[in-house]
């Protein structure tokens, strides 16, 4: 049978998971923990790999732009809490020590299975679908739900559900006995059983309920159930036993993946009510690599918490250019800016929307970054010691289609030092052309690095930052004045502390 996969083109045999470090210098691990509490579900494993083509990508992409322009996600939402519905059954049935009650949960999976797989079905029949993804899905569906196999659990399943549904006892207790009269009563179940006296539970289970918690007097009432219903019981027993392994795998699959999709969507609904800006982006190789409105999507969900805003940004890399060199002031934005390149580049890699108004992105086999490190304690490394022991795999790793991201190398040595070491460091991504960005407070790495542009962080006219990234070279004047102010460390303020 073909692959089915609703997130994977193809089988992943090998997949390569991202490391810790990444995910804590671009602040993912906050956004995929709101994505998880929004979703409540955790949500960290879709996270683990990249799709390994461009046209992996673009087949999320294309699932994802389906799910939105057709207005699926209240019917998928649906369908996969009912499947969810059916795997939490299978859970208390496997708690379960009693056969008879086993069957039973086994019977009531099945029903939920069925009901998600029609809901699913009704929800994509009849429409022409653009993406792979759903057609794949879609035709896989009319086949499954048009075949003997599904069609006979269906009928079997709602059969059973009609039968127990439509069946009605009375519950008599008198002189210390309980007795079941085929009739229908107006009391229900919990109220016959709260007149047993104060030492009875609190809160009291039907024998059919999806609880693994029934006492022995429930247990006892489903097998008087039985006795008196031989051929329901009897048919519940056979499906237990012969219909075994009834779901298929492919249909499993989905309901596993499709949140991948969904549980984003709910982030993206829920911030956008907040001002924030979603696109799914281009994949044209022969364009530019832009981004409109680009911004940290982490710090934009810290902030709208405390009712703040983020400041965005536009950028390019244009046909030759491979690597920004971003100066500027001290907390001028320059970690931001950087952070939210890696999440827009994160994002698109991962098939999904990016946090910006427009964006073209071109296919990266690597996502690598390296930002400022403590000394370690436990190795007993100075700085710049971690810092290099780190950088050495980076370095080694990177590729033509790799794009790099570094963030205040080698601060702890001579600026003389620095420079000659961060010249070497950029030449090294730019002679594999990598793309990338180098944030540093040495605008001299631009030296003789034709395919590097320079970045500023800006100041207004009064020296004060805007967090506003532009295409320049920083200039120290600008930047020592902000310094001096901010720290008041200007003539007045200094004669008058002097005294």
């Amino acid at each position: 049978m073909e692959y089915i996969s609703i997130l994977d083109l193809e089988p992943v045999n090998s997949k390569e998971f991202i490391s810790t470090e990444f995910v804590a210098d671009l602040n993912l691990n906050r956004i995929i923990d709101r994505i998880s509490k929004l979703w409540g579900r955790d949500v960290k494993h879709f996270y683990g790999y990249f799709p390994q083509s461009p046209e992996a990508v673009q087949y999320r992409r294309d699932v994802y732009w389906e799910i939105e322009s057709r207005n699926l996600s209240d019917m998928l939402e649906r369908a996969w809490e009912t499947y969810d519905g059916c795997l939490r059954l299978a859970q208390v049935r496997e708690r379960s020590g009693q056969p008879m009650r086993q069957a039973m949960l086994y019977v009531s999976e099945l029903a939920l299975y069925c009901d998600a797989v029609q809901m699913l079905h009704e929800g994509l029949t009849g429409k022409p679908f653009a993406s792979e993804g759903f057609r794949r899905i879609s035709e896989a569906l009319d086949t499954y739900v048009a075949g003997e196999s599904f069609q006979s659990l269906s009928q079997q399943t709602a059969w059973i559900r009609e039968h127990m549904a439509g069946t009605r006892f009375t519950l008599t207790y008198e002189n210390k006995r309980i007795v079941l009269t085929e009739k229908e009563c107006p009391a229900t179940y919990e109220s016959t059983l709260s007149r047993l006296g104060s030492g009875h539970r609190t809160v009291l289970e039907s024998p059919f309920s999806e609880s693994d918690e029934l006492e022995g007097l429930e247990l006892e009432l489903m097998e008087i159930f039985r006795k008196k219903q031989p051929d329901l019981f009897r048919r519940i027993g056979v499906m237990f036993k012969e219909q075994k392994n009834m779901q298929e795998e492919w249909i499993a699959l989905f309901f596993q993946e499709i949140p991948f999709y969904l549980s984003f969507m709910r982030l993206e609904q829920t911030l956008a009510q907040k001002g924030a800006a979603f696109v799914l982006p281009t994949e044209q190789e022969e364009e530019i690599i832009r981004g409109d409105g680009l911004y940290d999507l982490a710090l934009f969900i810290a902030n709208a918490d405390r009712g703040g805003s983020v400041v965005s940004n536009d950028f390019y890399y244009d046909k030759d250019e491979l690597f920004y060199v971003l100066t500027g002031p001290n907390q001028g934005g320059k970690t931001t800016f950087a952070r939210s390149l890696g999440q827009f580049i994160f994002f698109g890699k991962m098939g999904l929307k990016v946090p910006a108004k427009t964006a073209n992105i071109h296919f990266f086999t690597h996502l690598l970054t390296h930002f400022s490190v403590e000394e370690s304690v436990e190795t007993g490394r100075g700085k710049l010691m971690e810092e290099l022991v780190r950088l050495a795999p980076m370095m080694k790793g990177a590729g033509r289609n790799s794009f790099v991201i570094i963030n205040e190398l080698f601060t702890t040595a001579a600026n003389y030092d620095a420079c000659i070491m961060g010249k070497k460091v950029l030449k090294h991504f730019v002679d594999r052309e990598c793309h990338g960005i180098y944030v540093t407070h040495l605008s001299e790495l631009l030296e003789a690095q034709d395919r590097a542009v320079g970045l500023c962080a800006r100041l207004d006219d009064k020296g004060v930052q805007t967090f506003k990234i532009e295409r320049a070279v920083m200039e120290y004047t600008n930047c020592a004045a902000n310094q001096v102010k901010k720290y008041g460390l200007t003539y007045e303020k200094l004669k008058e502390r002097l005294g």
